[in-house]
């Protein structure tokens, strides 16, 4: 793998538009100056870039001003109708992206002396770098760098991978490899039902499909899982605080919901607000803070009777996390090194002059060496997609780069989920974020790896395409019970939370008990039928 390092800044004197880039390979080392896309007369249109990139289909109502329709058609991203977003609106963006990191002179030399000394099936891991202070002139955060593309397509359908490295005043974490990942699985299925908020219950399709992406790997001892549903902040806290340091989470997976906004600072209310500029608490008329916040939803607590959820933020999460790190100072091979969060907008940092406003950024700033977010929006499918993947290739020991681009491929290239995860990497000598220790096998494992190669081959199949089709049946309808079930058990947890007669709320507890037996039984029904498809 090697690496090209891309150092974005908005010079002092700058006009709108005008960074300059710091470029460094082994091809060699350079500087230009470069324009940001889409400035017409000073007038930045990013805002409307963002909202493009966060949609999963056109909606009017999204652009409601008459400018950004107009805006959009010019520049091909919509049809001439008006009503949907053009086929090529993503290479038309990438390709504006290319033109401002490779700008032909300077730029464009380095990438092809860099492409051009790359080795069969070797990798080019492109680091994009910026300030964690953001110039309001040109916020670099927010430009989609992973979409560059060039007249051959999208950079990273080839041998191309990209991370995004935060620069600032504090040691590069340096954390070594190990031979064994310890995996801390939370699924958070709380939604919102407050009508300003909006968010949907969810169900458990994406953690299986992670447990399917690791089943091999833990298998073969190099991965160790350990799942938990349903978990409070409080829970989260105790587990870290609790776990011997053997069994200590090298990676933190969340599944479920995150929200970029504001949160009141009462106590007693903790409402949250989704308007970035809104400077009194809706509910209590409490000032707010001035920057927003990006939010985990947690289980709330056993005592708290009103919210549907915990909302917990950024700063919140990874003070957490770095907690849970420092009481294992003195065991290197332990500890948090990635933080995955399939989770809505939790790459996002918007409203502040600091990146660590988001949850992603927030984690690095944290010391945490490496952290995979998405920075829009993201379908169930999508983020299911792209976890089963995403760990099929981790358990395969491949480094994180690699592992991203994997998942990104699996959601499809021509769709309009595959950029939405990133990766943030700031690991000291691990450039392209290498999470195992390099084994090498001895002369036996090599023979019988062989040998199991060649019975594998001869092998014949176990299902033919009838039971194949039977058993996908039989899987959609006991994950639509499954669905159904987990509903009507948060609607129970709720109901005993208010009951006030003891009878009655012995009956829901004996109620919820016998739920989860049965959503059990159907999670062992569904790992069976996962295992005789695989």
């Amino acid at each position: 793998m090697k690496l090209l390092e891309l150092f974005l800044t908005v010079p002092q004197r700058a006009e709108p538009s005008e960074i300059q880039i710091n470029a460094e390979s082994k091809a060699g080392q350079t500087f230009y100056p470069s324009q940001l896309p889409w400035f017409v007369d000073e007038k930045s249109w990013r805002t409307t870039m963002i909202k493009a990139l966060g949609t999963v289909e056109f909606n009017p109502d999204s652009f409601p001003n008459s400018e950004e329709i107009d805006w959009m058609v010019q520049q091909g991203w919509l049809t001439s109708e008006r009503n949907h977003f053009a086929p090529a609106i993503f290479k038309k963006i990438g390709q504006d992206i290319y033109n401002t990191l490779f700008p032909l002179g300077k730029g464009r030399e380095i990438l092809q002396k860099t492409l051009a000394s790359l080795e069969t099936n070797e990798q080019l891991h492109i680091s994009i770098q910026f300030s964690d202070d953001i110039d309001q002139r040109g916020r670099l955060p927010d430009y989609p760098w992973e979409l560059a593309c060039d007249e051959q397509g999208f950079l990273a359908q080839r041998q191309v991978t990209f991370s995004r490295f935060i620069a600032f005043v504090e040691n590069i974490p340096k954390l070594p490899p190990v031979n064994t990942i310890n995996v801390l699985l939370i699924s958070s299925g709380v939604g919102d039902s407050d009508p300003d908020i909006n968010l949907p219950l969810l169900n458990s399709q994406e953690q299986r499909a992670i447990l399917r992406g690791l089943k091999q790997a833990e298998k073969e001892g190099n991965i160790v899982v350990e799942s938990k549903k349903a978990l409070s902040f409080k829970e989260l806290g105790d587990y870290l605080t609790q776990i011997a340091p053997e069994n200590a989470p090298h990676i933190i997976h969340f599944d479920g919901h995150s929200f970029f906004g504001k949160r009141c600072h009462q106590s007693s209310c903790r409402t949250i607000h989704k308007r970035l500029r809104a400077t009194h608490c809706r509910k209590c008329g409490s000032p707010l803070e001035n920057n927003p916040q990006g939010y985990l939803l947690f289980e709330p607590d056993d005592d708290d009777l009103e919210r549907d959820a915990n909302y917990i933020s950024a700063t919140e999460i990874s003070d957490l996390i770095r907690k849970s790190n420092l009481d294992l100072e003195e065991k290197p091979e332990s500890g948090v090194r990635l933080v995955v969060m399939s989770a809505c907008k939790s790459g996002m940092t918007l409203g502040s002059d600091s990146v660590f406003n988001g949850i992603a950024q927030q984690l690095i700033a944290q010391q945490i060496p490496a952290v995979v977010a998405m920075q829009h929006n993201i379908t169930i499918e999508g983020a299911t997609i792209f976890a089963e993947r995403f760990y099929q290739a981790l358990g395969n020991k491949k480094a994180l780069t690699t592992a991203v681009s994997s998942g990104q491929t699996a959601m499809g290239r021509e769709g309009n989920q595959w950029y939405r995860p990133v990766l943030y990497l700031r690991w000291q000598d691990n450039e392209g974020g290498q999470l195992f220790a390099h084994k090498k096998a001895s002369c036996f494992e090599q023979a019988s790896n062989n040998l199991s190669s060649t019975f594998k081959s001869v092998l014949p199949e176990k299902l033919s395409k009838h039971q194949h089709r039977r058993l996908e049946e039989k899987k959609s309808s006991l994950e639509e019970e499954y669905n159904l079930l987990s509903e009507k058990l948060q609607r129970i947890r709720k109901a005993k939370i208010i009951e006030t007669d003891v009878s009655v709320e012995f009956k829901l507890e004996k109620q919820i008990e016998e739920l989860k037996i049965l959503l059990d039984n159907l999670e062992q029904k569904l790992d069976k039928i996962e295992q005789e498809l695989s």
